[in-house]
This record gives structure tokens, sequence and C-alpha cells, in this order.
């Protein structure tokens, strides 16, 4: 879930927020996201839940939110999970909810590989990128490819690693030493952690990935 967030902070898209637990600050789970829910809401997103400020996650809680979660989606990918797993109960509220299925094929030894390749089995859309899910929903690709917006993020995160090859730093002092906007250091971190240019080693601290 949390990297699904950040990936989509880190495209400059908006991202929606579906909690097991109340909207405060001292009910939120797990608290090692807390950055995360500070950078969704700083970025117009927006953080939803059922249930009343103050209540506690459970094992029941977060299952329950999924219904939110296929609800509000115009379609559903599954990317692996067994049988029992939580995005299967996303996809079982999405099927009786008539949302559009997808799924991608996995490993047949996977035990993980086997709640995509049931739903494939059962009429799921087979995607391998996400060119087949925009093709499939008739959403026309929009053009990100643009040259000066690549260069852009390439100085940003040669400056970010020019900054950590002092060793590692808190996000606020690589805000502060680069004098970036604090939106645009979160963004650029994210696509360097997913590319692994960089690694959290706890409390959001950056290290230059060995």
């Amino acid at each position: 879930d949390k990297a699904a967030h950040k990936g989509s902070l880190a495209g400059e898209g908006k991202t929606i927020a579906v909690l097991g637990t109340g909207l405060d600050k001292e009910s939120f789970y797990p608290k090692a996201n807390l950055r995360v829910r500070e950078e969704i809401l700083a970025n117009k997103g927006t953080l939803l839940s059922a249930y009343p400020p103050g209540t506690k996650g459970n094992r029941f809680t977060f299952p329950e939110r999924n219904r939110l979660i296929s609800g509000l989606a115009i379609a559903t990918l599954v990317i692996e999970g067994q049988m029992s797993s939580g995005a299967m109960i996303t996809a079982r509220w999405a099927v009786q909810q008539q949302r559009k299925i997808f799924a991608l094929p996995g490993p047949i030894n996977s035990l993980n590989s086997r709640g995509p390749h049931y739903l494939i089995k059962r009429g799921a859309l087979l995607v391998e990128n996400a060119r087949d899910i925009l093709k499939a929903l008739n959403i026309k690709e929009a053009n990100i490819g643009k040259k000066k917006n690549k260069k852009e993020k390439s100085s940003i995160e040669s400056f970010i690693v020019r900054v950590l090859e002092q060793g590692p730093l808190s996000l606020d002092e690589i805000i502060k030493k680069t004098k970036l906007p604090s939106k645009t250091v979160s963004a650029a971190l994210s696509i360097m952690e997913l590319s692994d240019q960089v690694k959290n080693i706890g409390g959001n601290i950056y290290s230059l990935s060995l």
C-alpha cells in the first residue's frame, strides 16, 4: 500500500488512502507511515475511513475497508495474493460492485500467484503492463515523456545523490541542504527508492544504496 501511494505521489498524481482505523494520528497504523500520511495530505490527496476517531485497527477493520477501496475505483488490479489475502477480498467486493477486474500472472509454484490465476480463469483480464489497463478502460495514454521533465528530474536526483555522498541524512536535512521544496524532494526520493538509488534506513533517514 505504501509503495502504491508513494508511486502516485512521485508521478504527481492524486491518491486516496482508505484506513482501517480512525482518521486521528493516535489511531493511525502503522505509525511508521505517518510521514506518507502527511505527504498525501500536503499533495491534495485524501484520507478516508468508515470508522470514527479513536478506532484502533484489528483483523476485521482492514478487510472491511476493502469494500470502500473497490467501490472508489473503476477497476481493481490484483498483482499477487493467496486465496485468503486482502487483495482477493477486494476483488470479491469489486465483483459484487460490478467493477472490472484485472490480474497479473505470476510463477505457477508461488502461493501468491494463486489469487491472480484464479481470477484469470474466471474471466479477469490478464495484464502485463499499464498500457493493457488503459486500453481496456478506453483511456488515452498521457504524453509524460517530455525531455525537459526528464532532464529536470535527472538533475534533482543527481543533486540529492551528491548531498547523500556525505552520509545518511533525514528528509528534513536533505530539504535543508538542497534548498528544494519539500514536495520536490519527497517525490524525487520516492522515485529513487523505487529504483534502488537510495534506501530508507528507518525514521525517514536516507542513505545511498550499496
